[in-house]
């Protein structure tokens, strides 16, 4: 791991990746948007690459995708209590 101007470079790299990654996903989704037609698996692997830099942007601050996604849906339980279900 190590440092990078102050910085975890697991967790910069985590964070810039996820951007890159979801630029490449909007690209996508904009290429439907102007009539396009997409390869799903693009979507699949463009969405695995974000899951990966995710993994290690959490890792790196000492937490995980399933911490995350458990903070998530108690969240979303608390703010709507009545409409969210972790379907």
């Amino acid at each position: 791991s190590g440092t990078y101007i102050g910085v975890d470079k697991d967790l910069l790299h985590g964070l810039l990746g996820v951007a890159t990654e979801g630029n490449e996903l909007l690209a996508l989704a904009r290429e439907l948007v102007m009539g396009g037609k997409v390869n799903e698996q693009k979507f699949v692997d463009e969405a695995g690459d974000v899951l990966w830099y995710l993994n290690l942007l959490l890792t790196a601050i000492g937490s995980s995708i399933d911490e995350a996604m458990a903070g998530n849906i108690a969240k979303l339980k608390a703010r709507f209590p009545d409409k969210f279900t972790s379907q």
